[in-house]
């Protein structure tokens, strides 16, 4: 699995990362996080994990949409985790792939 994670470091996005890095990640080979740094992001909160060749942090918005695209197929992306706060504010406020569209929790859908 290669996961891209935004909003990942407040402190649930935080937690998760550690969590897809530790011990047991057989299934994670890539942790990608993409946080803006603006609300309650904190690079420090994951500065440790930059030595782990499964992971990348990105400084940038997710709302900047051919950046992520091009980040997406840079790293071959296939998993997608949301804990931006960004996302209830971002068009478009869902994910479509060609399996669903996934509005982001609390945020009406289009």
């Amino acid at each position: 699995m290669r996961l891209l994670v935004t909003g990942a470091a407040g402190f649930i996005g935080t937690s998760f990362v550690r969590q897809a890095l530790g011990p047991r990640r057989a299934d994670v080979a890539r942790v990608v996080v993409v946080d803006a740094l603006t609300y309650a992001g904190n690079y420090a909160n994951l500065a440790d994990l930059a030595g782990d060749a499964g992971f990348r942090f990105v400084h940038a918005d997710i709302a900047d949409a051919p950046a992520m695209a091009a980040l997406v197929r840079e790293e071959r992306i296939d998993t997608l985790v949301n804990f931006s706060p960004a996302s209830c504010r971002s068009r478009p406020r869902t994910v479509k792939s060609r399996h669903s569209a996934v509005a982001a929790p609390g945020c009406s859908g289009g």
